[in-house]
């Protein structure tokens, strides 16, 4: 069970990397940001919307890269790593996944809020399988 919930913490981490990346490395608007964001305006706001997202996205792969150190490399080493690294995750998913249902619901504009909360919720799982594994070995070393 605990390498199920390590893997599944592994590929959450593989995919909030390549999540920042993608949003660091934008050229123009996402689809959806483009979307509430008036054409005459658009190209004033352009550059500060680039700053974000570079900033964003950069923070966004730090903490996957990081989740991935403390998984991966420092495993059992690091005590309460992996509930800090799940736990981490399904926060950052949880208000990816809010925002993005926020933005849908006042904008109509059509977000994937439903695959954050997945995400987020794939992050809980890992929280709650490596609970229980940690009850189960602590009652039968009694």
């Amino acid at each position: 069970m605990e390498k199920l919930a390590r893997l599944l913490t592994v590929g959450l981490s593989l995919y909030t990397v390549i999540f920042g990346l993608v949003y660091a490395a934008r050229i123009d608007f996402m689809p959806h940001h483009y979307a509430v964001i008036p054409a005459e305006i658009s190209s004033h706001v352009l550059p500060l919307y680039l700053v974000l997202m570079r900033l964003a996205g950069a923070a966004i792969a730090v903490l996957g890269v990081v989740c991935l150190y403390v998984v991966v490399v420092l495993r059992e080493s690091a005590k309460g790593g992996f509930f800090v690294v799940c736990l981490s995750l399904a926060i950052f998913f949880g208000a990816v996944a809010y925002t993005a249902a926020q933005l849908q619901a006042t904008t109509d504009v059509v977000t994937h809020w439903g695959i954050m909360l997945t995400l987020c919720l794939l992050a809980v799982i890992g929280l709650l399988i490596h609970g229980f594994t940690l009850t189960a070995t602590h009652l039968t070393r009694r």
